[in-house]
């Protein structure tokens, strides 16, 4: 019952401040003091992963809550990243980042306060976190000045003090008098952490449940810690593996919000249009298909039989071609025919005596003891060449004759 009643407390917690919705500029130390390894692995990389922490929680609180990056040290403040919702592009900016110089508190904080006043959603409430990992070597009168600036403009401001040489009280004094200049309806918060080694996320975690938390992912962040340590891994026993169920879950959580934008996308009515749409077009190009594909084989047996019908009419008209011409020829036959018997009738009457007799007596004024029948008969029965032959034959002899 005692963690049922926890449990609600840090859910109700977390309800009230999850649809807060702010533009965040994390402002990050990247000193030389962030070489130092007392926290796990070094200090660097151990504020990157709590940066990580609270741009997801940032993110995920709002749906329309951005966050912002920004390098405290080096050759001069530079904005890392503007207002953004993707953590694959702050976990990029994180990426570049080394250790050099030391940290300008102030000009980071006035730098920050105008990207936020150069936000593109004025309904975003403005808030900074400020990460702290070197000794502060600023005036505190600048920054309390500073520190006004921003109250007056409703900027909010949670600063994370962490490191060995911070825990001092001059860095704590400076910090605190920052913090009373700028709170306003106790909307800042100034978390300190103890010296290392520890794992900072885990410790930012623990700190923000016991002072109230850096805005909307300190509730967030209180929330998780109720519930139980990253699987119930203690950090403190086993820092390396607590980091890998950290970025495990970091990358499930960023996966189910990628399926859950990408289903959105796909149920909404637009995309129903669409899919709607193509699923007529592909029903409509299979449709036109099997039209096609029964065009072309009525096509072809329609060409078949046209190529039958041809062939069967081809015989026919080789049958029944030219029927005058037919008849034509065949009354040349028969008169071919007839004339070959009328021929034969005429040979075997030339061969015949009793026809020259008869001939010669229808004669008027001929006798016919006068006249050699079968003489008659041979001139009439040769050979028409041999008779010119004969006659040429004869003819040369007269010549000859005639010469002699």
């Amino acid at each position: 019952r005692t963690d049922f009643v926890v449990f609600f407390f840090f859910d109700r917690i977390f309800y009230n401040f999850t649809m807060v919705l702010e533009a965040v500029m994390i402002c990050v130390d990247n000193s030389s003091f962030m070489r130092n390894g007392d926290y796990v692995p070094t200090r660097l990389e151990a504020q990157n992963e709590a940066v990580n922490f609270l741009a997801s929680m940032k993110t995920q609180s709002n749906p329309e809550s951005t966050v912002g990056l920004l390098a405290t040290a080096g050759k001069r403040v530079e904005v890392l990243l503007s207002l953004d919702r993707e953590l694959g592009k702050i976990m990029n900016a994180l990426r570049t980042i080394h250790p050099e110089g030391t940290a300008d508190l102030t000009s980071s904080l006035k730098t920050a306060q105008l990207v936020l006043k150069n936000r593109q959603n004025k309904k975003q409430k403005q808030r900074i976190i400020l990460f702290v990992g070197s000794p502060v070597v600023q005036d505190v009168k600048a920054m309390v000045k500073v520190a006004k600036n921003m109250k007056k403009n409703n900027v909010a401001v949670d600063i994370i003090n962490f490191g060995y040489e911070n825990s001092g009280n001059d860095n704590q004094a400076k910090l605190d008098s920052f913090i009373t200049a700028v709170n306003s309806g106790d909307n800042s918060k100034l978390v300190n952490i103890p010296p290392g080694p520890h794992n900072l996320s885990d410790m930012i975690v623990s700190s923000i449940m016991s002072d109230g938390g850096v805005g909307a992912a300190g509730a967030a962040g209180g929330a998780a810690g109720a519930a139980g340590q990253f699987g119930g891994v203690d950090a403190s026993v086993d820092p390396d593996l607590a980091l890998a169920l950290r970025m495990s879950m970091e990358e499930e959580r960023e996966r189910q919000q990628r399926e859950a934008q990408k289903q959105e996308n796909d149920d909404s009515p637009a995309a129903a249009v669409v899919a709607e749409d193509e699923q007529g077009m592909n029903i409509s190009q299979d449709d036109d298909e099997e039209e096609d594909e029964d065009a072309l084989l009525a096509e072809a047996i329609a060409l078949s039989m046209a190529a039958e019908a041809a062939e069967a009419e081809g015989d026919v008209e080789m049958r029944d071609d030219d029927p005058e011409e037919e008849e034509a020829e065949q009354q040349q036959d028969s008169a071919k025919k007839q004339k070959t018997a009328e021929e034969l009738q005429v040979d075997a009457a030339l061969q015949d005596v009793d026809f020259y007799e008869d001939l010669i007596d229808s004669l008027p004024g001929v006798d016919k003891d006068d006249i050699d029948i079968s003489e008659l008969m041979d001139s009439v029965n040769q050979d028409p060449e041999d008779s010119s032959k004969d006659k040429k034959k004869d003819k040369k002899k007269d010549k000859d004759s005639d010469k002699s």
